[in-house]
């Protein structure tokens, strides 16, 4: 981790939860109740702003601990350096607060997360379906979604 990140990380400590670096990269994980305050400090940090959010993703925890991990990939410009911020939710009622308003390349990405995964995000401008029909029941990659659940599997 670079000196940049470390000094992040110093900072923003009482908020986070530092994961273990995988190649060099910082991973924080972060509770829900300060996701966005922390954001928005990242997005206009003084001295190393994190302009751009490249991706959002989720990853399907229920089986282990009953959670959705939300995970935002962040670059800054100035450090030279990303950051990934992890967030649960619970599998139960998976709600983000959106932050299209934030970056706006949030918007598109967390359609595509609410279309496969479930997690609503709340006051988010247009989360509707991107890839899936309207009509589809269900999230495809949730791991309780059904493999073939129009039961035309044999047809392959």
């Amino acid at each position: 981790m670079n000196e940049y990140l470390s000094k992040l990380t110093d900072q923003f400590s009482g908020s986070i939860e530092v994961l273990p670096a995988f190649r060099n990269e910082c991973s924080w994980k972060i509770n829900p109740d300060k996701f966005i305050g922390l954001v928005t400090s990242l997005r206009n940090h003084a001295e190393f702003p994190f302009e751009v959010l490249f991706d959002v993703t989720a990853v399907d925890k229920t089986p282990v601990n009953g959670t959705i991990e939300v995970v935002y990939h962040l670059f800054s410009h100035k450090i030279n350096g990303f950051i990934r911020l992890k967030v649960a939710v619970s599998s139960e009622t998976p709600i983000l607060p959106t932050i299209s308003h934030i970056w706006n390349s949030a918007n598109w990405l967390e359609r595509e997360v609410y279309d496969l995964f479930g997690v609503k995000f709340s006051d988010h401008p247009d989360l509707r379906r991107l890839m899936m029909p309207d009509e589809y029941e269900g999230f495809p990659l949730l791991k309780a979604h059904p493999l073939c659940p129009q039961g035309d599997c044999n047809d392959f």
